[in-house]
């Protein structure tokens, strides 16, 4: 197979609406290895990351307050949360 008859990066995405901005919550222990992947990921994927840094049990009662997220970096405080389908 040459790679012709596959759709394209392009041609997969065509119609789905792209986030161009990604929110993520974590603890601190992941910041000092975020602040250095983030900008990384930010060029690579022309998408802008904004970290919220908080302790877990914050973290916990942000979801659990229904706060606006893209991606939790959970914790094991969190894993309650996970189980019982928190998005």
């Amino acid at each position: 197979m040459d790679g012709q008859d596959k759709p394209g990066h392009d041609e997969i995405e065509k119609g789905v609406p792209q986030a161009r901005e990604l929110k993520i919550f974590s603890d601190g222990a992941m910041r000092p290895l975020l602040r250095e992947l983030m900008p990384r990921f930010e060029r690579a994927h022309a998408v802008a990351v904004e970290v919220d840094f908080r302790l877990s049990a914050v973290l916990k009662r942000a979801v659990q307050g229904g706060a606006p997220f893209d991606l939790v970096l959970p914790r094991p405080e969190l894993d309650e949360l996970i189980a019982c389908g928190a998005r």
